[in-house]
């Protein structure tokens, strides 16, 4: 667990790991604050460490560890390849690859890592269809990071300032409730889609988790 703490040593046992300044290692302590922040708004934690088990378990008892162990879940831990770890934790959760952000300071671990959880990731592309006019609009509106997949892009157009109204025109698919407004110029519009509207609703919200 070195992306928490200072690397934890079977001949140190517990007491050989640190996360303050004194031994260089506050960046540790920020990290499992950060958690603890992910964790109070929902977010989903999970621990995949090469160790012993009863080492992490040792030092999930440290009364001086910043993070709360109890926001971890589920916590693999053993001496196989993570990326087994990974698939275990994504069976647990019940989510997809494309969902999770796997975090570690060992560049080797990222790299033998990184096929399985893409190859993963191909496989839930498959069921989407994707031609060349398909695009991704990338969305990070306060505490939703979200990606929105595009059908079809006919064409760019631009439009003067004055051209634009805040009224919503009546729509086909009846998704006036999630417009800005139009540019409107002489007898044809063009309505304004508001990404703040989409990520903010509750169908969104249902539709995503």
């Amino acid at each position: 667990m070195p992306t928490l703490m200072r690397p934890i040593s079977g001949d140190d046992g517990p007491r050989g790991i640190f996360w303050d300044l004194e031994h260089k290692a506050q960046f540790h302590a920020l990290y499992q604050t950060l958690l603890n922040a992910f964790a109070e708004r929902g977010t989903l934690v999970a621990v995949a460490s090469k160790n012993s088990v009863d080492l992490v378990h040792e030092a999930f008892q440290r009364p001086d560890l910043a993070v709360k162990p109890e926001i971890f879940f589920p916590l693999e831990v053993h001496w196989g390849p993570k990326a087994e770890s990974v698939e275990r934790i994504l069976r647990a959760w019940n989510i997809g690859p494309e969902s999770v952000v796997f975090v570690d300071d060992n560049l080797l671990e990222l790299e033998q890592i990184k096929p399985h959880v893409m190859s993963r990731y191909l496989e839930h592309l498959k069921t989407t269809p994707i031609t060349r006019n398909t695009r991704v609009v990338v969305v990070n509106h306060r505490e939703i990071p979200a990606g929105l997949l595009v059908d079809e892009v006919l064409g760019f157009r631009r439009f003067a300032e004055g051209e634009f109204s805040g009224d919503a025109p009546p729509t086909v698919a009846r998704c006036e409730r999630y417009l800005a407004g139009a540019f409107r110029r002489g007898t044809e519009q063009w309505p304004v889609l508001s990404l703040r509207s989409v990520l903010e609703s509750s169908a969104f919200s249902e539709a995503a988790a």
